[in-house]
């Protein structure tokens, strides 16, 4: 059952990408998505999320080459835009960042709050802070109590100057 063992990689990685996760948590991932990939080695699943794996392994050379792959194989699949937005944000490249958060809303609208924050983030990147702020309202007008909606908002505000709305 390649997809379960790609969703308990994908609990591990996320574990690891949100700062809660255990020594081993990288390496519990690690090899959930290989079994996932051994059982079914197009698993698009697993294939997006040993970016994180990559990326969080020192290994960016690798995870830019995968999400080229991907981005050619599933050119409209949603999450796919996503890690595509997330390299290029860690590469600095935001506008092309920006361009596949858009284009994963375009994809899927149900992405919005997922896009807000991480559009959000690279306004903040740049120091458009009304821009980050038009962003955070998209989300938080489907999701107002999101954490990293929120996260991002006071991160704005505290640049801005605005420390007690911040805190």
């Amino acid at each position: 059952f390649a997809l379960a063992y790609s969703a308990l990689g994908s609990c591990y990685v996320n574990r690891v990408l949100k700062g809660l996760g255990q020594s081993g948590d990288h390496e519990k991932a690690k090899n959930a998505f290989r079994k996932a990939l051994t059982l079914d080695p197009r698993l698009l699943e697993a294939r997006m999320h040993m970016v994180f794996i990559y990326l969080t392994g020192g290994q960016k050379q690798k995870a830019r080459a995968e999400v080229d792959l991907l981005r050619n194989e599933y050119p409209n699949d949603p999450g796919v835009q996503f890690v595509r937005g997330v390299v290029a944000r860690l590469d600095g490249d935001y506008d092309k960042a920006l361009r596949s958060f858009d284009r994963m809303v375009r994809l899927n609208p149900g992405e919005r709050v997922l896009a807000s924050y991480n559009r959000g983030r690279i306004f903040v990147y740049q120091r458009q802070y009304d821009q980050a702020l038009r962003e955070l309202d998209q989300g938080a007008e489907i999701e107002p109590e999101h954490p990293l909606i929120k996260v991002f908002r006071a991160r704005v505000l505290y640049y801005r100057g605005e420390i007690d709305e911040a805190a």
